[in-house]
């Protein structure tokens, strides 16, 4: 349970990304200088939190694989939204420096995996 971290390299994170609808409009030069950011790719285990509601997260997170489940502090077993492959989260906080509004749970066990 809990998380693993990749360091990847530009290549590996550009073969990532191609198939990513978000990417789509990105023309290559542009796909291969995001590659060439200081990129990770992490894993979660089942239902565990990429973020918590109240955290200030200084990363943007682009989904690769599963699904994702939103939800609040306060009903914590109510799906706001449900997040699906491409789905890019965080970039809010990140630009803004504010705290996390929302909490985002992996799932595993995604029907659309």
């Amino acid at each position: 349970m809990g998380t693993k971290i990749y360091n990847k390299t530009p290549q590996e994170i550009l073969r990532l990304i191609n198939n990513i609808p978000f990417f789509e409009s990105f023309n290559l030069v542009e796909r291969k200088e995001f590659a060439a950011l200081s990129n990770q790719v992490v894993e979660y285990s089942d239902k565990t939190a990429i973020v918590k509601e109240g955290q200030t997260e200084m990363a943007v997170f682009i989904l690769l694989k599963g699904e994702a489940i939103v939800t609040r502090n306060d009903l914590p077993k109510v799906t706001i939204n449900t997040l699906t492959v491409g789905a890019l989260f965080g970039e809010v906080s990140f630009y803004h420096g504010s705290i996390i509004w929302r909490s985002v749970i992996f799932d595993e066990n995604s029907p659309h995996d």
